[in-house]
Parts: C-alpha cells; sequence; structure tokens
C-alpha cells in the first residue's frame, strides 16, 4: 500500500522533505521511497539487499519487524552507511499487522558526540587508574593489619572491581554510540547474572537477594553492558526497600527463542504516579535520592539489544520488572 493512499496528499510533503523516507510493505519489503531516499541512501537499501550496507542493519532489521507484526508501534536504529551515520525512526501505517511501516532515515553528524565521548574516555581512564591505586592500598593495608579475614577489606576490593568493570564496559557502549550503532553478541546469563547478585549482596549485607542456578549454555543477545542493566534492577529493589532486611527474588523463564529474567521485591512497589513515566528520563520516586536516570538507562540499552522491559505490581507487596531478550 503506497503512502498517497493511507495519508491523502502526503505523497507532495514526503517529496519535499529533506529527509529520507522508505515505505516497506506488509512483506517488510521497499514499496515506495521519496527523492530525498533515492539521492542519499545505498541502492542496497532500497533493494533490500540489508548486507550490503556496511553496519547496523541487524537492529535495523529488527526495528522494522518489530513494527511490521505489531510488537511495538514505534522503534528506532542506528546505520553506518559509508562514513555517514543514520538515524531510522520506524512507524506503522496502519493498525492490523502484519502492517506496512514507514521508516524516516536522518543524518547523525553532530561533532559534539565525538568530543564527549573523547571527554568521557578520558574519565573512565582516570576513574581506572584511581580505582587500580584504591585497590592497591587496601591490599596493603590487609597485608599490615591482623584482621586478615575482615569482611570490610573484601568489600572494598569488591567495590573497586566493580568500579574497574564498569568503565571497561562503558568503553564498548561509548563506542557503538559514537558509530551509530549497538551490536550485540551472545552474553552468558549464567555469568553476568551471578557477578551482578554479587555485587549487590556485598554492597548490602542485610539484604536477602536468591537467584536461581542457571544452565552456563545460556546466553542472550546483548552487549556487556547487560551486567548494568541487572545492577541497576537489584540495586533498585533493594535500596528502595524500607524493610531492615529487604528480599529480592530473581527468576529466569525461557522459551526457545527469547529468555525473561524477573527482579522483584517486597518493598512498597511502585507509587501510581510514577507508573506511567517510570522509564522516562529524571523520573524518580518520591523517596528517591538519584539522579533520575537509572530506569531511563536500564530500558534504553535493553531497547538497544532488542529485548522489551515492563515493570508491574508484586504479590502480595512490592515490585516487579520483567526484562525479555532474544535468546542467542
Amino acid at each position: 500500500m503506497g503512502v498517497e493512499h493511507t495519508v491523502p496528499g502526503a505523497g507532495d510533503v514526503l517529496e519535499r522533505t529533506r529527509d529520507a523516507v522508505l515505505v516497506y510493505d506488509t512483506d517488510g519489503a521497499v514499496s515506495d521511497a521519496n527523492a530525498a531516499a533515492h539521492d542519499d541512501l545505498p541502492d542496497a537499501l532500497l533493494d533490500d539487499a540489508f548486507d550490503a550496507v556496511d553496519g547496523g542493519m541487524r537492529s535495523y532489521r529488527d526495528a522494522l519487524t518489530a513494527v511490521r507484526v505489531g510488537q511495538r508501534d514505534d522503534a528506532r536504529a542506528r546505520l553506518s552507511v559509508g562514513d555517514r551515520t543514520l538515524s531510522a525512526r520506524f512507524t506503522p501505517v496502519a493498525d492490523d499487522p502484519p502492517r506496512p511501516v514507514c521508516a524516516v532515515l536522518r543524518e547523525q553528524d553532530d561533532p559534539r558526540v565525538e568530543d564527549l565521548a573523547l571527554l568521557c574516555r578520558v574519565l573512565r581512564h582516570d576513574i581506572r587508574n584511581r580505582a587500580t591505586i584504591i585497590g592497591g592500598w587496601v591490599d596493603h593495608l590487609r597485608e599490615q593489619s591482623d584482621a586478615v579475614e575482615c569482611p570490610t577489606y573484601d568489600r572494598i576490593v569488591g567495590a573497586v572491581d566493580d568500579i574497574i568493570r564498569t568503565t571497561e564496559t562503558a568503553d564498548g557502549m561509548a563506542g557503538a554510540v559514537v558509530d551509530g550503532r549497538v551490536v550485540t553478541d551472545p552474553v552468558p546469563l549464567a555469568e553476568t547474572l551471578e557477578r551482578e547478585v554479587e555485587a549487590v549482596r556485598r554492597e548490602h549485607p542485610d539484604a536477602v537477594v536468591s537467584a536461581p542456578d542457571l544452565d552456563a549454555d545460556l546466553a542472550v543477545e546483548a552487549t556487556p553492558m547487560l551486567g548494568t542493566v541487572f545492577y541497576n534492577l537489584l540495586q533498585n529493589a533493594v535500596v528502595h526497600n524500607p524493610a531492615s532486611e529487604p528480599h529480592v527474588t530473581v527468576t529466569v523463564d525461557h522459551t526457545p527463542d527469547t529468555v525473561t529474567v524477573s527482579v522483584a521485591d517486597d518493598g512498597p512497589g511502585i507509587p501510581p504516579d510514577c507508573a506511567e513515566t517510570l522509564f522516562e528520563r529524571g523520573e524518580q520516586g518520591a523517596e528517591s535520592r538519584g539522579n533520575g536516570l537509572g530506569l531511563y538507562l536500564v530500558k534504553k540499552f535493553v531497547d538497544a539489544f532488542g529485548g522489551d522491559i515492563t515493570a508491574g505490581a508484586n504479590d502480595p507487596t512490592g515490585a516487579v520488572f520483567a526484562v525479555t531478550l532474544r535468546r542467542a
């Protein structure tokens, strides 16, 4: 179905816009394209020859498919075309799936992004160096102290290791943002989840965090930043619970195609006035002391992985956050 049949008079508007616009039919093939698309996009993209385009086409295909089959009503992706980075936004042209999809592609060329990435890289390098120095001094103090088995030393060392690991994984994510794409790879779920659970247990020894034993071969499509997703959800479950002994339960369900990790707590639950805006930037609960970026970034990461995140009420009290990812 062409755009002119769906929105009367829209054809003239599309031909005048400087953004490249592609219309995909219900089978996911290009059925229409405006002049900017023919002028600015490679023939491979117009001909659906995705493999011939430089980078980011997996996320592009996944976003297109998600809107076409009705999984989402809005999706975004980035891809590299030669030395250019394009952002693409997909919206449905009809209501019932499978449905035609309109893709609007716009060039991303803001030099401030690269400047900011350079600054972040320098800061991460400095943080890693200082964290390594702290770890060395802690080891020295342990050797000089009689309290060799003091749990405080272990918690400090664990925190230093977490800082170093976080800066290392952030390198990959920052590079992906500058390159305009997020390339997912198989990430072992058991190892990732166990590491973040142990980190939260170290930081909150009074909390009871339970998690299942998983098959070591179970993997999902993500990046190393998946650990940050789980850490933020676990951390939120503990710090927003006023109980002296917060309980957090992690469960994992999987099908041949997807894996769902749920983090449930027995805290006060999600405030009704926050339910609709929970994942928006700057959103905080009434008692939050954070910067409002935690859940916002969690959702951004999960979306970048091609996954989905939901939040709901736990029974009898508390909240449940469920992250669904593609099985690798």
